[in-house]
């Protein structure tokens, strides 16, 4: 069991190196927002693994804020949440396991490193069952001095019972350490044409199982557009 504001720490390897030669930053600039999404959906696999009957779901929240240019937006946060299985003892573990080749998809624990990469910091608030009770944990990841020096990139911040029993994970990227033109042109539509481009084999092979996935764009923090991908979106196999 992790303590609270405990640093992850891996004996054996050194992040700082990892981070600058093993696992440089990716080319694809969306590439943990990728990441993520892949995530949420082994989550709701792994529930549905548990109940049969579970309707996964996906909503992403895109927040920027306005400019003084009309219709022109600079990013702020992303957020994606979904239903699944939730951050357990097993799944909290392989996140913290570099080059994890238990995993059933292509993920080998690299995933973090590139949240690291791109962002300040990324917040991981998730609710689970264990042992037939429920517990929420959070924890955060970056490479900020302070989890430099303590040789880590994963800070748990704490795990407490929980009155919902509602699994799932809220997972949100804050402050791009570069200026990304890609990042404050994102929108709802952009980001959806940008996970059928990426994830149309998936799609097309899971079309009439897929989870819900909505993507909702916020200027402002309110509520500017919203954009969905369903069955009607995915092209039959050929």
């Amino acid at each position: 069991m992790y303590q609270d504001n405990q640093y992850i720490i891996r004996n054996g390897l050194f992040w700082p190196e990892i981070i600058r030669k093993d696992v440089p930053k990716s080319g694809t600039t969306l590439q943990p927002i990728f990441e993520a999404f892949t995530n949420s959906i082994e989550a709701i696999r792994d529930k549905q693994k548990i109940d049969t009957n579970h309707k996964g779901e996906i909503i992403i929240k895109i927040f920027a804020s306005e400019t003084t240019i009309p219709e022109s937006y600079s990013f702020s946060s992303l957020s994606i949440i979904d239903n699944g299985i939730g951050f357990n003892e097993e799944q909290f573990e392989r996140f913290n396991t570099f080059r994890d080749n238990r995993k059933n998809y292509k993920n080998l624990g690299s995933g973090r490193i590139q949240y690291v990469h791109f962002f300040d910091s990324t917040r991981i608030e998730s609710i689970f069952e264990q042992g037939g009770e429920f517990f929420e944990r959070e924890f955060i990841v970056s490479k900020k001095h302070e989890f430099i020096k303590h040789n880590a990139l994963v800070k748990h911040i704490s795990c407490k019972k929980s009155s919902s029993c509602i699994t799932g994970t809220t997972i949100t990227f804050n402050s791009l350490l570069e200026n990304s033109k890609v990042y404050d042109e994102l929108t709802d539509k952009i980001l959806k044409k940008k996970l059928l481009e990426k994830y149309i084999h998936y799609f097309c092979y899971n079309k009439t199982k897929l989870p819900e996935i909505k993507i909702e764009f916020y200027v402002q923090s309110e509520l500017k557009d919203k954009s969905t991908i369903s069955q009607s979106d995915i092209p039959n196999i050929e």
